[in-house]
Parts: structure tokens; C-alpha cells; sequence
């Protein structure tokens, strides 16, 4: 063994002689925090004694009272007194006087597996006091000084130093600010080297046989345990899972999901509790009628909807499931029932109420043809009634002393009419419904040229443009096919330019509220026709000379967006025409720096100009609804509407008037006069299939002529004996004279120059 430069007492240079050896060790342990439990300090007192003085002493008799004695011993000699301390009696045999450094190390390496901390030194020496002998054996007492700590609630490494003489006990932690003595006197007869050699083996042995069960014991409580192992003991988790009992489980879940699916009411709640919703419908009818009733009460499911004109009521949100319906409308039973609302829009169908308060009957026809109109209504305060197909409604209210009743009777595109009956009324009431498109005229009657607004049965007449005495009899009017507008050229500013010519003025009227706008003023101006929301005319410049280039301007105007556009200039113009959704324009040649002729062809609105014919034209003549007649440069081209070219044809068309076309506000019809006989014909045409038939025939009929409505035109008879407008209807019926009139002239060819 190598020796180690640490002995057990200072200045010792020599092997002592075997002897008995007393030996006083007194270890201190001082834990200041537990948790750093391998932070130890150990001081270790050794006390030498003469082997005489120990050699006579009995090694074999020990007790408790010895170690009580042994710690009093060792207070006495200087140690630190700690209220919390322990004392654990350790004896060994110093065989030979043995260097024990390295033997201490190696010890500890075995025990422990890591290299031990260095050795403390020895503080002091304290006062020699002689032991008393240790009944227990070196090996037993080494055994209890590695066990009491443990037992004592110590724990950490129990590693043995014996090198230097110093002995160990590494991280030994009671409980923090606590102090451990361990204090021994060992009083033992001095073995040969073989026999110390034996018991170091043994210690060994034991410390290094305790140390692994320890470590064992440590390492369990830090190993994690499947939780399986807690579930192996439980009888209701090994029978759970079981693949029968699984199976089982999963079958009932699947028909118990499908029972509940099954089960409407089931099913209903829970698809209610989920949040799920529907929505219902249901037509409300009177049972006497069978028409739709407006304004019924319908509550379902604690939510009130009132139905619409058609009688329906539409509900949405509904929870699902069986559900109360409640109907209620004054003067009829209320109904009471049960239903059952599902997935969807749940339509319940059309429903009767049956009428227990008084029934008053009205008829309702067309003013002009004596249709039924199947689309009315009547209203009198709360109670409705829809007439039928013959125009047949009964109003039912409920019983009142009252001696009138006030309705109203209302028809899309048809003038509310008021009706007043008295309670004992039991007769049906006839109403005859009045377009409420306004007619538009003009009338001389006060001495200046007005404009005046009227339904066609004469009634509601109303100025909405006061002459001002200054107008010339060239006074023009055109009226807007389907808005309500209506354009009129007039002197009545009474204006004149530089060479005393008194200029027109060009206003368009809005009928309905009275608005008057000014759009142009100029020496002449004229009225193409209307495209749209635009109004084209044609006007010539103001001050402009006869050889000015840009004299005459063709002009467009949105009465809706109150704007002007300019679509062409020239000297003149040879033709100007509206047809279809273009404006057609053949510019003269005369004056013009670079020669732009032909025929073009644009939008309202400036957009899409196109060339139909280059080359300057002359005349263009609109020979049927969808095909021009074009003479230019002295040949003749057909030009349909629809194409992008014009053909040349052989020779120019047999009639060379102009036919002017009035199209219906929804664009099905036109209308068109035409002299046949020495009469006036108004021809209707069939804008799908292009058939044409005349409508009516009668000296004087002429131009203009206008749709009021899809189904009502209105034209003009100027006769010696009259000049007045007249309304009538193609659903049959007779012409109805509305008002007399002024002539005025009105736009009913294409413009040449």
C-alpha cells in the first residue's frame, strides 16, 4: 500500500509498536440548510493514548451508559453544545500504526462510486480521559454507526474515511440547523496487521452490501410507476376491459343513438338543445272567397308574423317539434291547432278562416275596358279583402253602429280609388280603376300656351307649366314612352339674339312633382326622340354663322343625371333618326375643312360610334320596325338593325314615307298611324312574332301618339270639328276622350334638312 502523507498525530515519523491503542474520535456534523444535505462539515478529534494505559482494560463489556458517559466526556472537552444531538459509538483498530489514507479512500470509492471529498483536518486535541471499554465488536460497531442515521431519519451517503485518521460520514442530513455528534472511545487490544486487514474487509463488505440496498430503496421512489400497475388490482377495470364487455358497450351506444334518432320527440330535443332551428310557412285564405287574407295574425310557437298581400306568412328561428298555431283576424274565428314542425322550411299549406262579421262585395274593372281586375284589393281600416278573378272582393268587418264605412280600393299601376258605403249596403259595389299614368297636353284655352297634367278619365288636372303669352304657335311636346317626362320646345322665354331671331328654349318636365329644368336655348331647336334616360335633339348654335362648321350640334341629355353630351357637329345635318338602341346621323359635307361623310351610328351616351356607309348620305327612310332604307352617293343599301354593314340593293324602296314607331314601355308593342282610305288607321305590332293589326281607323286620327301604359294608348283626332286627345285600350273597350287640346307639333318623322 502506498503510503499517504496524513498521520494520526503530528510529528510522528515511525511505525509504532503493536500495542493497545486508546482512541477518543469525536465527529461533528453541522447542517446548515437541508436541502443542501452535501454540504457537511466533519471535524474529527483523535486522541492517542499510551498502549499501556489502555492494555489492561476489558474490550468486551459495553452499554448505553458507556456512551452516555463517552458524550459527557466529550462536552467536557470543548465540544459545541446543540440542543438536537445524536451519539453514535465507532471503534476500529489502528493495526501496526498503519498510514490508513489511501485505504480510507479506496473505502469510500467502493462504498460510494464516487471519489470522496477531502479530508478535514483535526481541529484540536481534547482532554485525555480514559474510556471505558466497548463490549460490541469492531464490525458491530461500525454496523451501528452506518444504521442509526438512517433509523434516525438521515439519509444521503454513509462512506467511511479512514485515511489520515480521519473518519467519514458523508451527507448525513437530520433535519436543518441541526447538529450531529458522533463521539466514541475505543479501547481494543492491537491486532496483527492480518487480523485489521480482516475486519476492514468485512466493514467493507457490510457498508458496501447496506449502500446498495439504500440506493435500491432511493432509486424506487423516483421511478415512475405505469399506471397500469394501479389499475392491474381493480376488478372493475380488468372487467371493463374485457372485448366483450367493449362490444357490448359500443352496441348499446349505437342503437341508443339510433332509438333517439328514431324517436321524433327524442330527436327533437335533442337537436333544440343543440341550438338546431327551422322556419315555417303558411297562406292564410278567407274560407268565403278563398282569396288571401292580409294583416291575419299567424303565432307560432310564441312568435307572431302578419301575412303579406298574398296571405302568406313566413317564420324563421323555430325550435323543432310539436308546436301550437294560432290564427287570429278581426272579424273572423280564430284557429287553434297543433303541428309538428321538422327539418326544413316546414310549408303548412294554405289554411281557412271562416268570416263571422258583416261582408260588403265590390266589383272592380279597368276604366277602359271593362276588365276585371283580378290584382285589387279593398281596405278598411284593418279588414282586406282581394278580389278574385272576376275582380270580386268581399270586405268583412266586424259589426259597428257606424252609418259609413270608408274604403279604398288599390290596384298596381292603377289610381287609388276611394269608396264610401253605409252600413246596410248589401249590394255590390262597382269601381272602375283609372291608370295612374299622368297624360301630358298643352291647351290654348287661356289665351297663352299651358301645359297641363290629367288622368285619362279628366280628372286631377293640373297646370305644371304656365305659358308666359310669348310662345309661337310652333310649340312642340314629346312625352317620355314609360318615365314620367315630358320635353317641350317654346319660344316662352321671349328671348332674341344679335339679329332680333327669337330663340327657343327646350325644358323638360318632370310630371309627377312639377320640376321644370331648362336644358337648351338656341335660334332652332329640335326633338329627336327619346333613348332610355337621354333625350336627343338637335339644336343650331347660338350667334353661329350660316358657313360655320359646327353650326348645327347633336345633342344628348340625361333627365336623370341632369346632363348634356355632345354626339356630332356639322354645317348641317342630312338625317338624324333614333331606331333601336342607336342614334343614327348622316353630317353635310358642306364647309367642312376634311370631308367626314357617311352614315354613322352611336349610344345616348357617345359610346360606340360606328360607320355604317362611308361616303356622303342623303335620306334615310325607316321602311319597317327593323330596316332602313339608306340612299348614298346615289346608290340604295338596306341596313338592318342588328347588322354591322348595310347591303346595296337594286333599287329604292316603293313607299318612301318614314314610319314612325311607338314602342310600349316594356318594349313587347309599338304602335304606328298610317293613312289608309283617307282615314287615320293605328296599326298595334307584335314587337316577338312581328305581326301588325290595326286597332281603331277614324278620320282625323294622327299624330302624336303615345302608350300611357302596356295596355292603354293615347292619340290624337285633329279634325275641323275638334282637336282633342283620346285614350283606349288594345284589351278592348271603347276610345275615351280625355281632353281637347292645341295642336302642337311633335316628333313623328325622322328630321331632314
Amino acid at each position: 500500500m502506498t503510503e499517504s502523507t496524513g498521520n494520526l498525530g503530528e510529528g510522528k515519523s515511525a511505525k509504532q509498536p503493536k500495542a493497545k491503542a486508546a482512541k477518543k474520535i469525536t465527529i461533528t456534523e453541522h447542517i446548515d440548510d437541508a436541502s443542501e444535505v452535501s454540504d457537511v462539515e466533519l471535524s474529527a478529534e483523535v486522541d492517542n493514548q499510551a498502549a499501556a494505559a489502555a492494555a489492561g482494560r476489558d474490550g468486551s463489556a459495553a452499554d448505553d451508559n458507556d456512551k452516555t458517559k463517552k458524550g459527557e466526556l466529550d462536552q467536557e472537552a470543548g465540544a459545541p453544545e446543540v440542543p438536537s444531538k445524536q451519539q453514535i459509538a465507532v471503534s476500529f483498530v489502528d493495526a501496526d500504526d498503519q498510514d490508513h489514507s489511501d485505504q480510507g479512500t479506496e473505502q469510500q470509492e467502493a462504498v460510494s462510486g464516487v471519489p470522496g471529498p477531502p479530508d478535514l483536518p483535526i481541529d484540536h486535541q481534547p482532554e485525555t480521559v480514559a474510556p471505558e471499554p466497548v463490549a460490541a465488536s469492531p464490525l458491530a460497531v461500525c454496523r451501528d454507526a452506518i444504521r442509526k442515521p438512517a433509523a434516525t431519519g438521515g439519509a444521503g451517503r454513509r462512506a467511511m474515511a479512514l485515511g489520515s485518521g480521519v473518519l467519514r460520514f458523508g451527507d448525513i442530513s437530520p433535519a436543518a440547523g441541526t447538529a450531529v455528534r458522533l463521539a466514541t472511545d475505543i479501547e481494543e487490544p492491537v491486532e496483527d496487521s492480518g487480523t485489521a486487514r480482516a475486519v476492514d474487509d468485512i466493514v467493507a463488505r457490510e457498508s458496501d452490501d447496506l449502500l446498495a440496498a439504500e440506493d435500491a430503496r432511493r432509486g424506487s421512489e423516483f421511478s415512475p410507476v405505469p399506471a397500469r400497475r394501479h389499475r392491474r388490482g381493480n376488478p372493475l377495470w380488468a372487467f371493463l376491459r374485457k372485448p366483450a364487455v367493449v362490444w357490448s358497450v359500443l352496441v348499446v351506444l349505437v342503437l341508443g343513438g339510433i332509438g333517439v334518432a328514431a324517436v321524433p320527440s327524442s330527436r327533437y330535443s335533442v337537436l333544440n338543445a343543440v341550438g338546431v332551428r327551422v322556419g315555417a310557412s303558411v297562406k292564410i285564405l278567407d274560407q268565403s272567397t278563398q282569396q288571401p287574407l292580409k294583416g291575419v295574425h299567424v303565432k307560432i310557437a310564441g312568435v307572431t308574423v302578419d301575412t303579406d298581400a298574398e296571405g302568406m306568412a313566413t317564420f324563421s328561428g323555430l325550435p323543432l317539434g310539436k308546436t301550437i298555431m294560432t290564427i287570429e283576424k278581426r272579424a273572423f274565428a280564430p284557429v287553434l291547432e297543433t303541428r309538428v314542425l321538422g327539418w326544413g322550411s316546414n310549408p303548412l299549406g294554405d289554411r281557412q278562416v271562416n268570416p263571422i262579421g258583416s261582408q260588403y262585395t265590390f266589383t272592380v274593372n279597368d276604366y277602359l275596358s271593362g276588365a276585371p281586375i283580378e290584382v285589387a284589393s279593398v281596405n278598411a281600416g284593418d279588414a282586406d279583402a282581394n278580389a278574385d278573378e272576376q275582380g270580386v272582393a268581399k270586405l268583412t268587418v266586424d259589426h259597428s253602429t257606424a252609418d259609413t264605412i270608408e274604403a279604398t280600393v288599390q290596384a298596381p299601376g292603377y289610381r287609388d280609388e276611394p269608396v264610401t258605403i253605409t252600413a246596410d249596403t248589401r249590394d255590390a259595389v262597382a269601381v272602375r280603376m283609372v291608370p295612374d299614368k299622368k297624360h301630358v297636353f298643352v291647351s290654348q284655352r287661356a289665351g297663352k300656351y299651358d301645359v297641363y297634367t290629367i288622368d285619362i278619365d279628366g280628372a286631377n288636372e293640373k297646370l305644371v307649366l304656365e305659358g308666359t303669352g310669348r310662345e309661337r304657335d310652333d310649340i312642340a311636346i314629346s312625352i317620355h314612352p314609360s318615365d314620367g317626362f315630358a320635353a317641350v320646345v317654346s319660344t316662352r322665354d321671349g328671348k332674341h339674339n344679335d339679329d332680333g331671331y327669337l330663340l327657343s328654349t327646350l325644358s323638360v318636365i318632370n310630371v309627377g312633382s312639377g320640376d321644370v329644368a331648362s336644358v337648351a336655348q338656341s335660334e332652332s331647336i329640335k326633338i329627336i326622340g327619346w333613348s332610355g334616360s337621354r333625350l336627343v335633339y338637335l339644336q343650331v348654335a347660338a350667334g353661329a354663322s350660316a358657313t360655320n362648321p359646327s353650326r348645327q350640334r347633336l345633342m344628348s341629355y340625361d333627365f336623370l343625371a341632369n346632363d348634356s353630351k355632345q354626339l356630332a357637329s356639322a354645317n348641317y345635318f342630312n338625317a338624324v333618326g333614333v331606331a333601336g338602341q342607336h342614334v343614327f346621323y348622316a353630317p353635310s359635307s358642306n364647309y367642312q375643312a376634311s370631308a367626314v361623310n357617311g352614315l354613322f351610328r352611336v349610344q345616348p351616351d357617345g359610346n360606340e360610334l360606328q360607320t355604317v356607309i362611308s361616303g356622303e348620305t342623303w335620306t334615310i327612310i325607316r321602311t319597317d320596325y327593323n330596316t332602313l332604307a339608306i340612299n348614298a352617293a346615289g346608290k340604295w343599301y338596306d341596313f338592318h338593325l342588328d347588322a354591322t354593314a348595310a347591303t346595296e340593293v337594286e333599287a329604292q324602296p316603293s313607299d318612301t314615307k318614314s314610319k314612325h314607331y311607338a314602342n310600349s314601355p316594356d318594349g313587347s308593342r309599338s304602335i304606328r298611324v298610317e293613312e289608309r282610305d283617307g282615314k287615320g288607321v293605328l296599326l298595334l305590332r307584335d314587337n316577338e312574332d312581328g305581326t301588325e293589326k290595326p286597332l281603331i281607323s277614324r278620320s282625323g286620327l294622327s299624330k302624336p301618339i303615345r302608350w300611357l301604359t302596356n295596355s292603354v294608348v293615347v292619340y290624337r283626332i285633329d279634325t275641323d270639328q275638334e282637336n282633342a286627345d283620346y285614350a283606349f285600350s288594345i284589351e278592348g273597350g271603347d276610345p275615351i276622350k280625355v281632353r281637347d287640346v292645341t295642336h302642337t307639333n311633335s316628333v313623328d318623322r325622322w328630321y331632314y334638312y
